[in-house]
């Protein structure tokens, strides 16, 4: 199953609604993946942030995607669970563009103009 589809803004992006699980190259690891609705990685969000919601939208390739460690391992994932315990009176979401942004600061800017400022972030992390 492929998990990459080709983008008319960056090299390549993400497939939208797949579940599979990723082996290594060389087997050194077996995940889960899940790509949501919008084609990022980890649960569905809506592309209008909701109200009262602090959105955190993370650039980047590989490191950020989560290569190798299941949805709930990323780093990502990690500082959205660690912020909404942190405060749990306010209502932080991260998503992870990593790998739906291409793979490079090109193609992350590329990818901000196009796509990412439709997601509202209140703050981008690279």
């Amino acid at each position: 199953m492929e998990v990459f589809k080709s983008s008319k803004v960056v090299p390549f992006t993400l497939q939208e609604n797949l579940e599979t699980n990723h082996l290594g190259y060389t087997r050194e690891f077996d995940h889960h993946v899940r790509i949501n609705n919008l084609g990022y990685r980890g649960k569905d969000i809506q592309e209008q942030k909701p109200d009262g919601v602090f959105r955190i939208l993370v650039l980047g390739d590989s490191m950020t995607f989560g290569w190798g460690v299941e949805d709930e391992q990323t780093f990502p994932a990690l500082v959205e669970k660690y912020l909404n315990e942190l405060e749990p009176s306010k209502q932080i979401e991260v998503v992870n563009a990593g790998f739906k942004d291409g793979y490079s600061p090109d193609s992350y800017y590329a990818f901000m103009v196009d796509e990412g400022v439709k997601l509202q972030p209140d703050l981008v992390i690279l």
